[in-house]
Protein backbone atom coordinates (compact mmCIF):
# COMPACT_ATOMS: atom_id res chain seq x y z
CA UNK A 1 0.00 0.00 0.00
CA UNK A 2 0.89 3.44 -0.71
CA UNK A 3 -0.54 6.39 1.25
CA UNK A 4 -0.29 10.17 -0.38
CA UNK A 5 -1.56 13.30 1.08
CA UNK A 6 -2.74 16.24 -0.93
CA UNK A 7 -0.68 18.70 1.14
CA UNK A 8 2.67 16.58 -0.19
CA UNK A 9 1.71 17.13 -3.86
CA UNK A 10 2.71 20.09 -5.90
CA UNK A 11 -0.33 22.19 -7.56
CA UNK A 12 -0.18 23.24 -10.76
CA UNK A 13 -1.35 26.36 -10.74
CA UNK A 14 -3.14 27.65 -14.43
CA UNK A 15 -4.58 30.76 -14.90
CA UNK A 16 -8.43 28.93 -15.03
CA UNK A 17 -8.01 26.57 -12.66
CA UNK A 18 -5.22 24.86 -10.13
CA UNK A 19 -5.18 21.07 -10.54
CA UNK A 20 -3.18 18.23 -8.35
CA UNK A 21 -1.41 15.43 -9.43
CA UNK A 22 -2.46 12.88 -6.39
CA UNK A 23 -1.77 9.45 -7.90
CA UNK A 24 -0.24 8.37 -11.62
CA UNK A 25 0.04 4.39 -12.21
CA UNK A 26 0.00 2.29 -15.71
CA UNK A 27 -4.11 2.20 -15.80
CA UNK A 28 -5.30 5.16 -14.01
CA UNK A 29 -4.96 8.78 -12.61
CA UNK A 30 -6.25 10.38 -9.32
CA UNK A 31 -6.16 14.40 -9.66
CA UNK A 32 -7.81 16.96 -7.37
CA UNK A 33 -8.98 20.78 -9.21
CA UNK A 34 -9.64 23.31 -8.06
CA UNK A 35 -12.07 26.22 -9.48
CA UNK A 36 -12.26 29.58 -7.75
CA UNK A 37 -15.72 31.50 -9.19
CA UNK A 38 -15.40 32.42 -12.14
CA UNK A 39 -12.59 30.08 -13.41
CA UNK A 40 -13.82 27.65 -15.70
CA UNK A 41 -11.98 24.34 -17.54
CA UNK A 42 -12.00 25.02 -21.36
CA UNK A 43 -14.00 22.67 -23.97
CA UNK A 44 -12.02 19.32 -24.35
CA UNK A 45 -12.13 15.56 -24.32
CA UNK A 46 -9.84 13.08 -22.76
CA UNK A 47 -9.29 10.80 -25.88
CA UNK A 48 -9.22 7.04 -24.84
CA UNK A 49 -9.27 7.75 -21.41
CA UNK A 50 -12.77 7.49 -19.07
CA UNK A 51 -13.40 9.85 -16.43
CA UNK A 52 -15.16 9.98 -13.28
CA UNK A 53 -15.53 13.17 -11.64
CA UNK A 54 -16.47 14.01 -8.35
CA UNK A 55 -17.79 16.82 -6.38
CA UNK A 56 -16.14 17.54 -3.10
CA UNK A 57 -17.53 21.10 -2.87
CA UNK A 58 -19.49 23.70 -4.64
CA UNK A 59 -21.52 23.77 -7.11
CA UNK A 60 -20.47 23.49 -10.66
CA UNK A 61 -21.57 23.39 -14.28
CA UNK A 62 -20.76 20.95 -16.46
CA UNK A 63 -21.10 21.84 -20.22
CA UNK A 64 -21.01 19.02 -22.55
CA UNK A 65 -23.01 17.70 -25.95
CA UNK A 66 -26.48 17.53 -24.21
CA UNK A 67 -26.50 21.13 -22.88
CA UNK A 68 -25.56 22.56 -19.27
CA UNK A 69 -25.78 20.81 -16.15
CA UNK A 70 -25.25 22.09 -12.70
CA UNK A 71 -23.45 19.29 -9.77
CA UNK A 72 -23.23 19.67 -6.19
CA UNK A 73 -21.24 18.45 -3.24
CA UNK A 74 -21.62 14.90 -3.53
CA UNK A 75 -22.72 14.63 -7.37
CA UNK A 76 -20.68 12.40 -9.83
CA UNK A 77 -20.40 12.59 -13.44
CA UNK A 78 -19.43 9.96 -15.67
CA UNK A 79 -17.87 10.42 -18.59
CA UNK A 80 -16.36 8.94 -21.78
CA UNK A 81 -13.01 9.71 -23.44
CA UNK A 82 -14.83 11.06 -26.41
CA UNK A 83 -17.17 13.30 -24.90
CA UNK A 84 -16.25 17.07 -24.69
CA UNK A 85 -16.73 18.61 -21.14
CA UNK A 86 -16.16 21.91 -20.37
CA UNK A 87 -16.63 22.78 -16.29
CA UNK A 88 -17.48 26.04 -15.16
CA UNK A 89 -17.92 27.90 -11.32
CA UNK A 90 -20.47 30.38 -11.80
CA UNK A 91 -20.98 30.20 -8.12
CA UNK A 92 -19.52 32.54 -5.59
CA UNK A 93 -17.37 29.59 -3.41
CA UNK A 94 -14.65 27.85 -4.73
CA UNK A 95 -15.59 24.71 -6.51
CA UNK A 96 -13.31 21.36 -5.51
CA UNK A 97 -13.35 17.98 -8.21
CA UNK A 98 -11.72 14.73 -7.80
CA UNK A 99 -11.29 13.84 -11.28
CA UNK A 100 -10.63 10.08 -11.85
CA UNK A 101 -9.02 8.95 -15.33
CA UNK A 102 -8.66 5.02 -16.78
CA UNK A 103 -6.19 4.94 -18.30
CA UNK A 104 -4.01 7.92 -17.24
CA UNK A 105 -4.88 10.79 -19.68
CA UNK A 106 -2.86 11.99 -21.49
CA UNK A 107 -1.60 8.83 -22.02
CA UNK A 108 1.94 7.67 -20.73
CA UNK A 109 3.83 6.18 -23.67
Amino acid sequence: MRLVHLSDVPAVTAERFVAQSLVETPTSSLRVIRLAPGQDLPPHRHGSSDLDLLVVEGVVTLDGEDGPVEVGAGGVAVLTGDEELRASNHGDDDVTLVAFLSPPFPPRD
